[in-house]
């Protein structure tokens, strides 16, 4: 499907659950160490720092069982200025065992359109976008996890804070109306 008519399904999305008490959140990567962990934590901090208008339950998975948090991945989230207790708290969870996760969120986000075709149930496409969709583009952010200096991971988290950033805008528009 086109980039263009996905915004648009996000939108209209995004309109439908304009009048819910709490809408559900879920990033989704590969193993949820790098790239979906960094999504949710930052995803809440900049909603603690100016909150939608309703109550938001975010939350992150990986379909790959993994034992923790990248180390470059915490690195940043601690430059970006959140607790090591939040950080260290944080442990990677399965899709495959957390099933009811899926059900039950609102928006599932992936940084890649492999994630969402090839590991998230066909049942979840409708309400599963690119973390870039609030741009109208299909801008994929490759997972990091084997890249060797924190200087070239921190790129691919820097992209994703603008796609969340986005999507918050998106999400205070639909909402706002």
């Amino acid at each position: 499907m086109a980039a263009s008519s996905r915004k648009e399904a996000f939108e209209a999305l995004a309109r439908a659950v304009k009048d819910k008490n709490e809408v559900r959140i879920l990033f989704v990567c590969g193993a949820n160490i790098c790239r979906s962990p960094y999504a949710e934590m930052r995803f809440e901090q900049m909603i603690s720092e100016k909150p939608l208008p309703k109550k938001i339950i975010v939350s992150s998975g990986g379909f790959m069982q993994s034992p923790q948090l990248h180390e470059f991945t915490r690195r940043a989230l601690l430059e970006g200025g959140l607790p090591a207790s939040k950080i260290d708290r944080f442990t990677p969870r399965s899709m495959r065992k957390h099933k009811d996760e899926l059900e039950s969120a609102d928006f599932i986000f992936s940084p890649t359109r492999e994630v969402i075709e090839a590991l998230l149930p066909r049942k979840y496409h409708h309400k599963a976008f690119l973390l870039s969709v609030a741009r109208g583009i299909d801008d994929e952010i490759a997972d990091p996890f084997l890249i060797p200096e924190y200087g070239q991971y921190k790129p691919f988290l820097d992209r994703i804070d603008a796609c969340l950033a986005e999507i918050i805008q998106a999400l205070r528009k639909a909402w706002a109306a």
